[in-house]
């Protein structure tokens, strides 16, 4: 059986939502569509995601594979599947995986976000210029230091908006709050209200360029 990589959008009209809801609400599109997509145990489509978006987000680049069960063609895929999704999605484009290719969460190296605001690029300068740049995170009670460094290959500031690029990391990827928040000196609580996009998904194989 093949599998389909299909990318969506995830726009404004589900800011809010739990991951796993918008993860449902394809499920229930894909279901509606009567599309070719195997099953888990529970009975309902299987899909696989990529790094989870916080649901403050929008995103231009929501990946989802699916195993198919018949031949259908990514087209005719994403004709039935747009036709039966909520406000708030879209299916942008789909293309086939060669066999044997490795998981989204495996392969998936370098996400893009864009937040909008005015930022000082004197900062982002000050950031590049530095050597290390840890932050404390406490989660579970339990804390732990990331250094922002290692993990954002680009930081740059332009007209009314940041882009950054974030490296996936095992040993914890960032959160563009906490970017925004350390970099440039701007509360949390006013950091998690900026409108965050997700632009882009770099996938293993294509080297980032770092800041």
């Amino acid at each position: 059986m093949s599998v389909l990589r299909v990318r969506l959008t995830r726009g404004r009209a589900l800011r809010g939502k739990l991951f796993r809801e918008f993860v449902d609400l394809v499920r229930g599109a894909i279901e509606r569509a009567g599309l070719p997509v195997a099953r888990s145990g529970r009975g309902v489509p299987r899909v696989e995601s990529g790094p989870h978006l916080a649901p403050a987000h929008t995103s231009q680049c929501e990946y989802m594979d699916f195993e198919l069960t018949d031949p259908i063609t990514g087209g005719e895929f994403l004709r039935r599947l747009s036709a039966e999704l909520p406000e708030g999605i879209g299916a942008m484009s789909a293309r086939r995986l060669p066999p044997g290719a490795s998981s989204l969460k495996a392969t998936a190296r370098l996400l893009r976000y864009r937040v909008a605001g005015d930022f000082r690029p004197e900062q982002a300068e000050r950031f590049r210029r530095a050597a290390s740049w840890p932050v404390l995170r406490i989660r579970k009670g339990q804390e732990r230091t990331l250094d922002l460094r290692r993990s954002v290959a680009r930081l740059e500031v332009g007209p009314g908006e940041v882009t950054m690029d974030l490296e996936v990391r095992a040993d914890g990827t960032p959160r563009p709050e906490e970017v925004i928040a350390s970099v440039f000196g701007i509360p949390w609580d006013d950091a998690v209200l900026l409108e965050t996009e997700r632009s882009g998904m770099l996938f293993s194989g294509t080297p980032p360029a770092r800041a």
